[in-house]
């Protein structure tokens, strides 16, 4: 059994919305994550969704098909040595822009 994911939704800053991620994003949590960016997409002025990944610990193909379901969405630099190789692996990386934004957030 792997670490619970926690992903804790922030207010952003004009159209940006920011999610932040602790744990594992696998079969099992991904609709989690998924379901906050949409939520967190839905806030009034809602446009642009960046996502802090610093704390997962283990991310799957379907932590992968979530993000790209979410897309276009960037994610907050930097990048565990972990996901940034399965990202560089799968060719995500050219995919999935990084940004220095990042954010506290509420639990989702």
């Amino acid at each position: 059994m792997g670490v619970e994911l926690r992903v804790y939704i922030g207010s952003g800053t004009g159209p940006l919305r920011m999610i932040r991620c602790t744990g594992d994003i696998d079969h099992d949590s991904a609709g989690r994550l998924e379901e906050a960016g949409r939520q967190a997409l839905t806030q009034p002025g809602g446009e642009f969704l960046v996502i802090d990944v610093a704390g997962v610990t283990f991310m799957d193909s379907a932590g992968l098909n979530c993000l790209r379901r979410l897309a276009p969405v960037s994610l907050a630099d930097p990048l565990p040595h972990r996901i940034a190789r399965l990202l560089q692996l799968t060719g995500a990386d050219q995919v999935f822009p990084m940004t220095d934004e990042a954010g506290e957030g509420r639990e989702a």
